[in-house]
């Protein structure tokens, strides 16, 4: 019998690109090693399971380099064809304590910046301004906007559109419903967690033309040396009348903070 298996994603967070052009000095970066380890539980001994593991990926942002690969067999590497996102595939078969074991090592600088990486919006076409499952453009969501004054300018609108969402929801996870990301059940219920503050951010961004994206991955602690990461992050992107919206576009880790 196979076990199919994914583990969380991986993408390191924090807003960075390195300056483009003469003359631009090199802006604040962060280097560290990153540990990234998983136990699946509750196999058979020596049950078979299937494990698609997320690689965080050089880009614009952060440069990334694997020091050292703690796996049980060797994996084979694949993309997401959507939006890029790097794979490792691997079988392997549980121990006689039913579980599998896997770690891996990362060395990742990160830069400072006010901006997304190029390209962010550009290589999905119309993607980021579309409805989908879990983030309408029509229904519940825009409610909200009732009898509220939009300006025209994008800039001033996705920041209308933040206090909007920031009001109306509360960072709380004591009842369940919470982490799916559904905007329709985030308008309705006024609570989440993290994914739920951004996905309804999302559905009135987009519904108002604005492409915005959700991007998940991992809080880089504020203290240097070493530190606890809890579980992860996420936050959404928008590019507003044609500027990218980068450490100041983190709608969701402000949100979280100001609300916890």
């Amino acid at each position: 019998m196979l076990q199919a298996c994914v583990l969380g994603l991986v993408c390191l967070l924090g807003a960075s690109m390195r300056a483009e052009g003469a003359g631009h000095r090199e802006l604040p970066s962060r280097t560290f090693l990153f540990h990234y380890g998983a136990t699946i539980e509750h196999l058979d001994r020596g049950q078979m399971a299937r494990i698609w593991l997320p690689i965080p990926s050089t880009d614009a942002q952060q440069e990334v380099e694997i020091v050292s690969r703690d796996l049980p067999a060797e994996p084979k590497a694949g993309a997401e064809r959507v939006y890029g996102n790097r794979l490792d595939y691997l079988e392997a078969c549980a121990g006689p304590d039913g579980t599998i074991k896997l770690k891996m090592v990362y060395r990742v600088t990160r830069r400072e910046t006010a901006e997304s990486p190029p390209g962010t919006f550009e290589k999905t076409g119309s993607r980021f301004l579309a409805s989908n499952a879990l983030i309408p453009i029509n229904g519940k969501p825009l409610k909200l906007l009732t009898n509220k004054v939009l300006p025209q300018d994008q800039m001033a609108l996705a920041r209308v559109l933040y206090d909007i969402v920031f009001d109306h929801m509360q960072y709380r996870k004591d009842r369940p419903g919470w982490g799916r990301g559904d905007a329709a059940w985030a308008c309705e219920s006024g609570f989440g967690n993290c994914t739920d503050f951004h996905s309804l951010f999302i559905s009135l961004a987009r519904s108002n033309r604005i492409p915005s994206s959700f991007e998940i991955g991992f809080l880089i602690p504020q203290k240097r040396g070493k530190g606890e990461i809890s579980g992860y992050h996420c936050w959404a992107k928008v590019r507003a009348g044609g500027a990218r919206m980068g450490a100041g576009g983190y709608f969701g880790s402000e949100a979280e903070s100001r609300k916890t």
